[in-house]
Formats: C-alpha cells, structure tokens, sequence
C-alpha cells in the first residue's frame, strides 16, 4: 500500500459503503478473499446474497489493509463462538478491532483502534406487529418503555432500541440467541443511545459508549464501543479504492 489510513486511539472510524457495484469491482474483490471465504461465498443459494458477501468482505479486506499497510489478501482472520470476525492476533503485529453490519445494498463497516466494538444497521420494516415482536424479544423494561410511547414512534422505537442491543451483543461476540432480556437500552429515538443495565454486572454499562449514526431515514444504526474517551469519525466508500488506497483520514 502506497498510503495508510491512520486510526488515532481516541477515534473510531465509521465506514459507508454500497453493495452492488460493476462486475469488474466485485471480480477484483472476489480475488482478494481467502479460500475459505470464497468457499462460504459460494454455499450462498441466490447470486445477489453471494455478491453482498464477496463486496462486504472484499471492501472490509481493503480497509483492514490500509490500517495495517498490508496487501488486502494478507489479512487473516479467526472467528468467536459465534462467528464473529477478528483479526488473528499471531498474524499480525498490530491490533485493530472491527465490525460490519449490512442490510441489503447498504453496509456499515467499524474499526476501533483496540476496544471491543459493534455495528447494527437495520431498514426499518412496516409489515409487521411491533409490540408483539418486541415482547417476544426486548427486556420487560424496554418492553414497558416502548408500550408506553405514542403509537406513531412505536416503530422507529422499536429499532431503535433493536440496534442499541444488536450493536452491543455484536461488540461482545455474541449472537441473538443470547437471551435478549437480560439487558436494557434505552429505547425512544428521542433519547441518546445508552446502556443501562447488564443482569448480574452491575459495572458493565458503565463501561461502553453506545451511538445512533445518522443514516437515511428508512434506516436506523446504532454502534457500541467500550471505550468513552473516543470520538466518530465518518467515511464513505469508493469502490475506485480497489484500485487506489483510500486516503488519509
């Protein structure tokens, strides 16, 4: 790599980007996967999810490369329990912490100098019962909380507060299978994005800074890090940085 992004350790770095590029980009990123990622890419039944796979992790392969002033295809990865994507400490001298979070064509991609750190972004949905989802899902709190809001946020409430909790269960490695109600958020899009309760870790909320990023309005994100004394810096993605290092931020 020619340039390097460089990531302070008071920052956390917010990438955008869009899935669906020309043929040619995904070819270029698709050559920049591992032999396990290809292999996974091609379990995927439908064309367009295997492109969003390729593109999603050939752009995090790009990013990663240029924190680290290495060729995207030398990244290596290990993965949690529940498949979440690290960089594998013995391969690299450098410690860098991420996430990315994708719904349809529309991708966030986090990065974090160390820290434990989530991203979630969701497109909000209409056709579905919002209270009777959230019963089944949220913390009796935020349930109560949500219930009690003017029925015309009970939507944009709803995620809200889903990607308060996805985005913090993200940065601790943990799936949704992990039982929901054992932590609350807050949960109007009016209040500040917080966590406020860990069941059996009175200590624990105090310890991440959760943020709602401003993404267009059919959407909600949220990203979770444990570490206060940082700043969000925002980026957008140009798939002409296949080719070219994106610049210094």
């Amino acid at each position: 790599m020619e340039r390097r992004l460089t990531l302070p350790h008071n920052e956390i770095h917010l990438w955008q980007a869009d899935l669906n590029p020309t043929e040619p980009t995904i070819e270029q990123l698709s050559r920049m996967l591992s032999v396990d990622e290809y292999a996974r890419a091609e379990r995927y039944a439908f064309p367009h999810l295997r492109r969003r796979f390729v593109v999603a992790r050939g752009i995090l392969r790009v990013l990663i490369g240029s924190y680290l002033g290495i060729a995207p295809s030398e990244a290596l990865f290990c993965y949690g329990v529940f498949g979440k994507p690290a960089l594998d400490a013995g391969g690299h001298r450098e410690t860098l912490a991420f996430n990315l979070s994708h719904t349809e064509d529309f991708a966030l991609f986090a990065f974090s100098p160390a820290c434990e750190i989530g991203v979630d972004v969701e497109r909000i949905q209409k056709s579905f019962e919002t209270l009777s989802l959230a019963e089944w899902l949220f913390s009796t709190n935020e349930y109560t909380a949500l219930s009690a809001l003017p029925t015309e946020l009970q939507l944009s409430a709803f995620y809200a507060c889903w990607t308060r909790k996805e985005a913090y269960l993200k940065a601790k490695g943990r799936g949704i299978a992990s039982d929901l109600a054992k932590f609350d958020v807050t949960v109007s899009p009016k209040e500040a994005a917080q966590l406020l309760r860990v069941e059996g870790d009175p200590e624990e909320a105090r310890r991440w800074k959760l943020l709602d990023i401003p993404v267009p309005s059919d959407y909600h994100a949220t990203i979770a890090v444990a570490k206060h004394d940082c700043s969000l810096k925002r980026y957008s993605w140009r798939h002409d940085f296949v080719r070219y290092p994106p610049p210094h931020g």
